[in-house]
């Protein structure tokens, strides 16, 4: 079921559907609620948790299929802010919140500027 609407976002990508994707997928959608609320109390850990996460969750995992351009997860941007962290805790961060501000605003735009080809040193020229 999961595979199946995966599939449907990526076809969604290449080419937009005849009716948008939770209409057409309205069945898969709610047997997957069903399913999450049937194991919501379940013996097993990791499907209680799963089932769990899944339904509280459950607007922003089934987004993609009302805006299939989104991508599945967050794990870019929290790859590209990897080494912002590793520098903050090596300089024991900031000691104000003017400062903590100020990083956060230099960081965002030497981020944007690396990813849209653009030299951060003429940008804040």
């Amino acid at each position: 079921m999961m595979r199946t609407l995966m599939g449907a976002i990526y076809d969604a990508r290449q080419k937009p559907p005849p009716q948008p994707l939770p209409a057409l997928h309205a069945a898969d959608i709610e047997q997957l609620r069903k399913l999450c609320e049937a194991h919501h109390g379940d013996a097993h850990d990791a499907l209680r948790s799963f089932a769990r996460e899944l339904h509280h969750d459950w607007g922003v995992i089934l987004r993609p299929l009302a805006e299939p351009h989104l991508p599945f997860s967050s794990n870019a941007v929290e790859q590209a802010l990897r080494h912002w962290v590793t520098s903050r805790r090596i300089n024991h961060g900031t000691r104000s919140p003017p400062g903590s501000r100020a990083f956060a605003v230099l960081a965002s735009v030497v981020e944007t500027c690396r990813r849209r080809g653009a030299c951060v040193w003429r940008y804040l020229g």
